[in-house]
Formats: C-alpha cells, sequence, structure tokens
C-alpha cells in the first residue's frame, strides 16, 4: 500500500500525509484501490482544486513566473519526456521554484511526482501558456523569483517555497492543516529557509490588522515539539502593534531592520527567542534583554550601543556581532563560555583581558579596533580565525598551536598593498593570456561556458585578496553610501558581505574610489576567470577532482550534509570532503590559488560587470566587460556555498537581475593600475 502511496506523490509529504488520511477513511486496503481513488480524486484540479499547495503552484504561475513563456515550452516538453538537462537559465529555474518539477540524480529535470503530471498536464499548459513573452517592465518588476535564479540552479533550493513538513509535531495534524488554511487566507506566507526557520512574511498592507488576527494560528503552529521555528522580519516596526508582538511567544528569530527602532522593552516578554539582530537600527539600551536566557545569537552592528552588562547572564549565547558599536568595555563577556563568534570590528575596544576565559571562542575579528596587545588570546584552545587589519600586528599565533589559526593582517610592503584604512586587500595580477570557458567533455559543464576562446588580459590589474567582507560594507553603511545588508544568521564580521545586488556592488566601489582617490570598479567576466584559473586549464584551480575542494573551498561538503536542515537534504548533493562550514566562511580560511587570491571558487557568487548572454557565440577576445545598451542581467562566477560537485568550476557562471539580493551573493574589487 504505501508503496503505491509513494509511487503516486513521489514522497512529496503533505501530499503523501493527505493521500493517506483519505484512503484510510475511505477503508482503502489494496494497490488497486489506491489507484482507482488516485484517479477519481487526485488527478483533477475540481478534485484537489482547494489543496493549499495546489493554489500555491498556481498562484506562483499565475503572478510569479517572469519568463512565462519559455518556462510553460521547457514544461510541455518535460511532459512530452524529452530529456531535459538542468540548464542556468531563468525558465528551468522558475520552473523548479513553481514546484512543478524536480531535477533527478542525473541532472536532468522531471515531473515533481505522477499526480501532479496528471493534474498539471499538457492540456493545462495550453489552457495557461501566456500568448506573448512578458514585458521588460514586469520582468524587472517581479524581482521576489527572479533574484532566487541561482539558488535553483546549482544543488539545491535555496529556499523552500511550500509550506514546512509537519513531522514530528505535538498539535494534531488537523489542526496543523486548519492553521495554515487560514494563514493562507489572511496572506500570510511561511517559508523554509536553509537554516531551518520557518519565515512568517506578512502582506504589504494592514501588516498590523493581519498579525493580530494571524497571531492565534501562529502560536498554534510554534507550540509544537519542535516550536517550527517561526522567524518575523520587521522592515517597518511602527506598522505593527508593539502590544501584539509582546504575544508571539512561540517566536524563536526576530529581524528588527527599521533604521528608526529604539525601543527593545517589549521584545523582554519573548523569553523562547533564540535569535535577535537589531543591526542598523537606532537601538542604544540593551536592557531589555537581560531575561532572554535562551538567547543564542544576537547581532547589534552598526548600532550606539556601548554597555554590554545585560548581555552578563545569557550564557547560551554562541554568536555576538558588534562591529560598528560603540563598545569598549569588554568585562561582561568574561562569563559567556559557549561564545564562538564574536564581531568587534570598527569599535573602540582596546582591551582583550576578558578574551582570555572563552574557551570555546573560534572566530574573533578585531580588524580597525585600537587592541595592541594579543596577549589574552594566547591560550585560546579552539581559535581558528582571526581578522586583525589595520593593527599593523603580523605573525601572530595560538601558544602550542603554530600555523593553525587562519590570520587576516597586514602584510609586509610589497606583497599585497592596501590604499587607504578601509580599502580591502589587493594583488597585482600580470598579464596574460588563457583558454576562456570548459571544454565539452568537461564534468557539469553547461552550455553557456562555451565554445571556448583564447583571451588577452593586455595589462596587470589589482584584484581583492578577499571577497569584500561584512566589517569592511559597514563602513561604506555608517557613511551612508551603502545599504544595511542582511547576513541571513550566517554571521558578519570576516565572512563575506552576502544579499548585495549588482547595484549595492557598484555603490561601493563608488563610494571605496571617492575615498580613496582610485579607481575601484568590478572585474570583467574575462578578469574574472584568468585570475580564477591563475594559470591553470582544469576544472578548478586545484585540479578535476571535486572531492578534492575542501582544502581550497567553502562549498556544499559534509559538514553542510550534517549541518542542513533534514528536510532539505534530499534536494542538495554534497561533495565528499570536510571544509568545516555549512553556510559562509570567514574569508581566507582555504587555500589560494597561485595569484594569491583567495575564495574564487566557493564561499559566494561575485558580481562581475557583464551583461549576461547565453553563451560566447561572437564574444571578444579582450579582457574587457562585454556590455549592452540594454542590459537585464549581469554576470555571477564562482559558485557558492551550497553548490554541489558538479557546480564550482572556473568557468561556472550565471546571472541575474542587477536588484536581485540574495544569501549567497557578493563580490571582490579590482582596481585598474596606471
Amino acid at each position: 500500500m504505501l508503496a503505491r502511496v509513494l509511487y503516486w506523490t513521489g514522497g512529496h509529504p503533505f501530499l503523501t500525509t493527505r493521500l493517506c488520511q483519505d484512503l484510510r477513511r475511505e477503508d482503502v486496503h489494496t494497490p488497486e484501490g489506491v489507484d482507482r481513488y488516485v484517479d477519481a480524486r487526485y488527478t483533477t484540479l475540481e478534485g484537489l482544486g482547494e489543496d493549499v499547495h495546489v493554489q500555491q503552484i498556481l498562484r506562483f504561475v499565475r503572478e510569479r513566473l517572469s519568463d512565462g513563456l519559455a518556462s510553460f515550452n521547457l514544461y510541455e516538453r518535460i511532459l512530452k519526456g524529452e530529456t531535459e538537462r538542468d540548464q542556468p537559465s531563468l525558465a528551468h529555474a522558475e520552473l523548479k521554484l513553481s514546484g512543478l518539477v524536480k531535477r533527478d540524480g542525473k541532472g536532468l529535470l522531471i515531473p515533481r511526482n505522477r499526480i501532479y503530471a496528471r493534474l498539471f498536464n499538457r492540456e493545462w499548459v495550453h489552457q495557461s501558456r501566456p500568448k506573448q513573452e512578458l514585458t521588460r517592465a514586469r520582468r524587472v518588476a517581479y524581482g521576489a523569483v527572479a533574484t532566487l535564479v541561482l539558488a535553483v540552479i546549482f544543488g539545491g533550493i535555496y529556499y523552500q517555497t511550500s509550506v514546512v513538513p509537519l513531522e514530528a509535531q505535538v498539535v494534531p495534524l488537523e489542526q496543523q492543516l486548519q492553521a495554515r488554511q487560514e494563514l493562507e487566507k489572511l496572506q500570510v506566507t511561511l517559508t523554509q529557509d536553509v537554516r531551518g526557520f520557518t519565515m512568517v512574511r506578512l502582506p504589504a498592507q494592514d501588516g498590523k490588522a493581519v498579525l493580530q488576527r494571524a497571531l492565534p494560528y501562529l502560536q498554534r503552529l510554534g507550540s509544537g515539539r519542535d516550536g517550527e521555528g517561526l522567524a518575523l522580519d520587521l522592515a517597518a516596526v511602527g506598522s505593527i502593534d508593539p502590544e501584539v508582538l509582546a504575544q508571539f511567544t512561540v517566536l524563536r528569530r526576530l529581524v528588527i531592520s527599521d533604521p528608526k527602532f529604539s525601543d527593545l522593552g517589549w521584545v523582554a516578554g519573548l523569553v523562547g527567542l533564540r535569535e535577535l539582530d537589531v543591526s542598523s537600527t537606532a537601538v542604544v539600551d540593551l536592557a531589555a534583554l537581560a531575561g532572554l536566557t535562551e538567547l543564542q545569537r544576537f547581532s547589534a552592528a552598526l548600532t550606539g550601543v556601548s554597555d554590554l552588562s545585560p548581555l552578563v547572564r545569557l550564557e547560551k549565547l554562541e554568536v555576538l556581532e558588534l562591529s560598528n558599536t560603540r563598545v569598549k568595555d569588554l568585562a561582561p563577556l568574561a562569563r559567556l563560555s559557549n561564545l564562538r563568534q564574536l564581531d568587534l570590528a570598527n569599535t573602540p575596544v582596546d582591551d582583550l583581558a576578558p578574551l582570555a576565559s572563552l574557551s570555546q571562542l573560534e572566530e574573533l575579528d578585531l580588524s580597525r579596533t585600537r587592541v595592541r596587545n594579543l596577549a589574552p588570546l594566547q591560550n585560546l584552545p579552539a581559535l581558528r580565525h582571526l581578522a586583525l587589519d589595520g593593527l599593523d600586528i603580523r605573525d601572530f599565533a595560538v601558544t602550542g598551536r603554530p600555523g593553525q589559526v587562519s590570520v587576516i593582517e597586514d602584510p609586509p610592503p610589497g606583497e599585497t598593498f592596501r590604499d587607504c584604512p578601509e580599502c580591502p586587500l589587493m594583488v597585482v595580477v600580470p598579464a596574460g593570456k588563457f583558454v576562456m570557458g570548459s571544454p565539452p567533455e568537461e564534468k557539469g559543464r553547461f552550455d553557456n561556458e562555451g565554445p571556448q576562446r583564447q583571451v588577452t588580459i593586455p595589462k596587470a590589474i589589482a584584484v581583492g585578496r578577499y571577497e569584500v567582507r561584512f566589517d569592511e560594507w559597514a563602513l561604506c553603511v555608517q557613511d551612508g553610501a551603502c545599504p544595511a545588508l542582511s547576513d541571513e544568521g550566517f554571521g558578519r564580521g570576516a565572512r563575506p558581505v552576502i544579499n548585495v545586488s549588482f547595484d549595492d556592488a557598484k555603490a561601493y566601489a563608488q563610494w571605496l574610489s571617492k575615498k580613496s582617490g582610485k579607481s575601484y570598479r568590478l572585474l570583467s567576466e574575462a578578469e574574472w576567470e584568468y585570475a580564477a584559473r591563475a594559470g591553470t586549464s582544469t576544472a578548478r584551480f586545484w585540479g578535476d577532482d571535486p572531492d578534492q575542494a575542501c582544502p581550497h573551498a567553502n562549498v556544499a561538503d559534509q559538514t553542510a550534509k550534517r549541518g542542513l536542515p533534514q528536510r532539505l537534504k534530499a534536494d542538495w548533493t554534497f561533495h565528499n570532503c570536510l571544509d568545516g562550514h555549512t553556510y559562509t566562511a570567514p574569508v581566507g580560511i582555504y587555500q589560494p590559488n597561485a595569484f594569491g587570491l583567495y575564495d574564487l571558487i566557493g564561499n559566494v557568487w561575485e558580481w562581475v560587470e557583464d551583461c549576461y548572454h547565453a553563451d560566447y557565440t561572437d564574444a571578444p577576445d579582450g579582457g574587457k566587460a562585454v556590455m549592452d545598451k540594454k542590459c537585464e542581467m549581469h554576470v555571477l562566477r564562482g559558485g557558492g556555498w551550497y553548490d554541489g560537485p558538479e557546480g564550482p568550476r572556473s568557468a561556472l557562471r550565471g546571472g541575474d537581475l542587477p536588484g536581485g539580493r540574495i544569501g549567497f551573493l557578493g563580490f571582490r574589487l579590482a582596481r585598474t593600475l596606471p
């Protein structure tokens, strides 16, 4: 019986649960009976039209396909049984996001399950297919899915837009389904993020009234054994009633990104909160946090916070982000024995003595602080990454662990250079020639990586040694030239800045050029691949074997396989090695290529200047960026932390809209040399 149910549902959690319930209620006990019941009740929109998941697919197709005609044509070919290999295109990405298809183990797109193939058949395609391509205005206006293009191309889905599975919940299934249906009516969406939290998204209008009506259903969803991990991101707190928010006692993660927000008083009642992010707000006083003893992660970067004494009892804190604050006295941190990550960049901190007892501390960012004495760090047994930019301190080592701590420090003169205290470290890359793109036989190759051609980089350029980091980005935010960006809970400090759009990256380069008096810019696509290959012609700068990635790159590896939420793992593939990080990693901890550049493969995708084209046909053989008068998408290179074995390669390329922001998009800079 179960095998026949799975034959139809393909393991889809909600279809499987619902079908099993229906079969039990209708007293169906044979595989043949399953077939008859499915054929009668599950293969027409009339039969399943009220199902919340079917409605989600229909609404997605109706409202959110930015490349509708191409997506429908692709889907029809899949229904016909034609072989359709996954490709880095908007149509392929959106079709996967819709839930109609999935990627199999051979990299082919197939129908999600047999029920959906019968529901959304070729007749439905003919009725639903748009009459013409969408206009550019609508393509640009629709950013919510277009920015997810790369998330579904290589190895996994970054956001699961279907409703979260109900395994391991104490609340009865019927009540769970009822709560979800009521939330659907209120236009409250629940989105599974890659860290396992269920993001609660309120409608743009009437958010205050909607939250009040939705709260009982959200409380019900969050009251199960595992609490569903409900999370809320508030961009405009003024539109929400604090008294209502204070009743949201099952909330586990809260992000407040309203720059006018200052009063944390109502947060004191959220005693189950595990993560709180008030970065880039007007918060100064942390007194309301004194009783949040379950808090594990707290970020107050880019705020006016100075007094940390309210944190002294928060002994479960593991991550604390305080960059660009007024914090100087670290004494309250001495009792936080579980602290693993601490970001103090761009603060007036000068005394590290309270940190000497933090035996679990793994990552510490002291860039551009007033610290001169690192002795309190000498005996920290877990320390493995330390950022010391701007301190003029070199050759630090932990006692008894020489070479085991990755240190970002100011280089000796001539090895690399920095134009200003706020400027990234740059490496001079010599002029040269190389073969750009991948050969047809390269494993994992996409058609957009060819045809191969020889390209000349006519003169030396300076390239960022690392991807631009959060602590560097924060300086631009502080000057009012760049927007505050979410770290998705991955971490700030010396980790690469994420959620960066192409336009954001250009704004940062312009700000840095003005501050330094030098000409900073994004790399061209040809410059990027030349820098990434560093004289090699293999698929990756270390060779062709993806399972050798982990000493060199942060990718989807066995660490990620252990650390990702269980419900996401079925859609991912993993390298057979250990790189030590599930999500983003601090820059510079893996081995560099022959040019002395770090993280060109993996960690985050990097924006380059070029307009995106489907392949290299008619591409020039010089190193300049390829531009169009109407540039709807720009190129992204390098792959990211979530990419499986076939993804991160020197020739890998993708593209996105210039306003696209997501948690694996970053960048590095180039500087034109005289």
